[in-house]
């Protein structure tokens, strides 16, 4: 977070900078080229693997940070739902399909914390 902040006013910095010349119809995007325009895959691909041998997780990809975010917002409790919008899935079922091992571990885990309640108060 700290990263994404320091990114976003490097940002402001450039935007300020070029004026009418940033590219304006792709306002609110996060990751924008030094004129504001979006970047190409190629460059975040590229960027990604540079990141990724630099934190040692080598063959790390830029769709790796998708996965990362829904399964800790799983973890974290998030509704489905909510998951699945966010990813822009059309549907709960799509997200289910490429997730559900995850939600099968907490299902696993909230039944061994009942069963370790259940033997603790009754």
């Amino acid at each position: 977070m700290d990263w994404l902040k320091e990114w976003k006013k490097e940002q402001a910095v450039q935007r300020l900078s070029l004026g009418d010349k940033w590219g304006d119809e792709f306002d609110g995007l996060v990751f924008t080229d030094e004129m504001g325009k979006h970047m190409k895959n190629t460059t975040l691909t590229h960027e990604a693997t540079m990141l990724g041998k630099k934190i040692g997780k080598e063959g790390f990809r830029f769709h790796d940070l998708r996965h990362s975010y829904a399964v800790a917002a799983i973890r974290a409790g998030d509704d489905m739902k909510t998951v699945s919008s966010n990813l822009g899935h059309t549907t709960i079922s799509i997200t289910m399909d490429i997730y559900a091992s995850f939600t099968d571990d907490m299902a696993t885990a909230s039944a061994n914390r009942m069963n370790a309640y259940i033997s603790a108060n009754f």
